[in-house]
């Protein structure tokens, strides 16, 4: 079988080149352009008067200058032979809305295979990337991103009731796990950097309905919130595949911020090829999270309880631990 081929976008990503991310998204621009895929549109909406007992409907016409639809974007992606499949064409899209090159044209969604209008920022004086605070926040989302799923822990899919919520996280861990990662000085400053991923567009909790805050609450990555295809729904694989590609923008977990006005963000180094090097991160990474937590959120027998606290050789005693039918006061 012929090895799969990375797209050159995610290949940007991974090296952190975000000069070239946006220089190539400017010239994706200008090719959709050149296509007439971006063009000025008219959207029909259906509007009903009241009262409704004699209520009658009627068209309003709301227009959207220089917009392109979501699924054109995609046909010309899988087209132009700069995705393989929808899928990964669907990912690259949602990685544009992620890193401010384009939003939805009220911003009502995130990026989809569908007839939505979505606008490049450039159109609409909407774009901050060429800001220097911007691309800070940015290096700080990718280190964020790839290093919680690197704990192995902190993004997972969790149940609340009746639902699945796929690969989210808990915004009362995100805060502790921000400061001892060192990201954060304290909790105000962990609170006001969730609050400034979430309204910059970089997370959303997942049904929309909180700000960032530090509590039973779940939240996404926005890069992590698509879903399958129904083309591609039973392929699994191919999808984990695309789905990797994303997650392999990586930072170094040593990245620091540093103030000063002259300062410029640092060239990320080169990738270590160091297998076992990368082990070592990750499982001391996986350790600092878990220590950061306040308990082991997680149903498990008896059996599989004294396992993990065997494996993980906590001596400080900071687990807690309770039994099925204990109740905690």
């Amino acid at each position: 079988m012929a090895a799969s081929t990375v797209n050159r976008w995610t290949l940007m990503l991974r090296a952190a080149d975000m000069d070239g991310f946006y220089d190539a998204a400017d010239q994706l621009r200008s090719k959709l352009l050149q296509h007439a895929l971006i063009k000025d549109r008219s959207y029909h909406l259906k509007v009903r008067t009241l009262p409704l007992a004699c209520a009658t409907a009627h068209l309003a016409v709301m227009k959207y200058p220089q917009c392109f639809k979501g699924n054109e974007l995609v046909d010309y992606l899988v087209y132009s032979e700069e995705c393989s499949t929808r899928a990964e064409a669907t990912m690259l899209g949602s990685s544009f809305i992620m890193f401010g090159v384009m939003h939805h044209v009220v911003d009502d969604h995130l990026f989809k295979d569908e007839g939505l209008f979505y606008r490049f920022r450039r159109d609409d004086d909407t774009f901050l990337a060429d800001k220097r605070s911007y691309r800070i926040l940015i290096h700080k989302a990718m280190h964020i991103h790839a290093s919680l799923h690197a704990s192995g822990i902190m993004i997972k899919d969790r149940d609340y009731g009746a639902r699945t919520f796929r690969r989210c996280f808990i915004g009362r861990e995100l805060v502790p796990w921000l400061i001892v990662q060192e990201l954060c000085r304290d909790k105000e400053d962990a609170l006001a950097l969730g609050s400034l991923l979430l309204q910059q567009g970089f997370i959303r909790h997942v049904t929309d309905d909180h700000d960032f805050k530090e509590d039973y609450l779940f939240y996404r990555f926005c890069v992590d919130d698509l879903q399958a295809p129904d083309a591609l729904a039973g392929d699994e694989a191919g999808l984990r595949e695309v789905h990797m590609n994303i997650e392999g923008v990586r930072i170094d977990e040593n990245f620091v911020l540093h103030g000063g006005v002259e300062e410029q963000v640092p060239e990320p180094p080169p990738r270590s090829l160091d297998f076992e090097q990368v082990l070592r991160n990750a499982y001391s990474m996986q350790m600092r999270a878990i220590k950061s937590l306040p308990w082991f959120h997680d149903v498990c027998s008896r059996e599989e309880a004294e396992r993990r606290l065997q494996s993980f050789s906590c001596e400080d005693g900071a687990w807690l631990i309770r039994l099925s039918g204990e109740v905690c006061s």
